[in-house]
């Protein structure tokens, strides 16, 4: 189990669970592995509304099943190669990511937020440094109280303040799990600026300090309680301010921060590598996170046109 990260392990176990009790309870036998059986499994989970990728997860995870056990399943095997390639087909291949949020959000949810209330206090600090710092809630906050690991999440040690800015310390990140290096991430203080994540979190530890600075980075002592803001309340505030605004609060998540904040660092003209270390990407995939506006998506014939007028002349 040490291999995997907890995530990980988390959805094998419950990937494995749901394959043994399917063929459990149709008295189908588990070893050896079978690609019909595996075919009839996925061939029910198909029946639910799921895009294609989440039936080729499950046979991931069906054929690490087999390999950890000793055993090797015929992906290439007709039936089951037919049948993934007609899911591939029929069921849709797009993700459905949720709405980003975008920096006019912020400033609405700051006019409506009573930040005298000290939940209120944790949670628009966590979304304004989780905006501009592009970070994963995995990083930002714990699941629970009780989950909260200073090696895993944020704690009030992780930030230090420079003569320029901010330095976010970064020890474990969902693409850097084997302790090989540190990541680090730097906010600009931009005095007089509309929205300054630096003052914001400097006003916020002025306001809190705490005994221990190995406590999350998003708590704060109320009276004797020490309050440490967690994933669900995090989220649940975000929807319950985004419906105060009249927005459909179930197109949005904590993604949509990580999202948003990636596409306001495209439309601000930062460098792709400067977008892809910043939020601790390895790979290109941070591009699906854009969402080009209708201005940009004119840029490609606009600057066609002027490449031609350059050309031949404008009439």
């Amino acid at each position: 189990a040490g291999a995997f990260a907890p995530s990980t392990a988390a959805n094998f176990k419950y990937q494995f669970t749901a394959y043994v009790n399917f063929c459990e309870t149709y008295n189908l036998d588990i070893f050896p592995p079978v690609p019909k059986t595996v075919a009839r499994y996925l061939t029910l989970c198909a029946d639910k509304p799921l895009v294609y990728a989440t039936i080729n997860n499950k046979l991931s995870a069906i054929v690490k099943f087999y390999k950890l056990c000793g055993y090797t399943l015929d992906t290439d095997h007709y039936e089951l190669d037919l049948f993934m390639k007609a899911c591939k087909r029929q069921l849709s291949t797009a993700s459905k990511p949720k709405a980003p949020l975008e920096p006019g959000h912020l400033i609405l949810i700051n006019a409506i937020c009573d930040q005298s209330i000290p939940e209120n206090r944790l949670f628009y600090t966590a979304l304004i440094m989780q905006y501009f710092t592009c970070t994963r809630k995995s990083n930002l906050l714990p699941a629970s109280i009780h989950t909260f690991s200073a090696f895993r999440h944020l704690t009030r040690q992780d930030f230090h303040f420079t003569p320029d800015g901010l330095i976010v310390t970064l020890p474990w990140t969902k693409t850097l799990q084997a302790r090989d290096d540190v990541l680090t991430i730097a906010v600009a203080d931009v005095p007089g600026a509309i929205i300054n994540p630096v003052a914001i979190y400097r006003q916020f530890v002025t306001d809190f300090p705490l005994h221990s600075q190995a406590l999350p980075a998003f708590s704060l002592t109320d009276g004797h309680k020490l309050l440490i803001l967690t994933q669900p309340m995090y989220i649940a505030a975000l929807k319950a301010h985004l419906s105060a605004l009249g927005l459909p609060a179930d197109a949005y998540s904590s993604h949509s921060v990580r999202r948003g904040s990636t596409t306001c660092m495209y439309q601000a003209s930062v460098d792709h590598k400067l977008i892809k270390h910043h939020g601790t990407w390895k790979s290109q995939c941070y591009e699906r996170y854009i969402q080009p506006s209708y201005r940009d998506k004119l840029l490609p014939t606009q600057k066609m046109v002027s490449h031609i007028n350059s050309l031949f002349g404008a009439t």
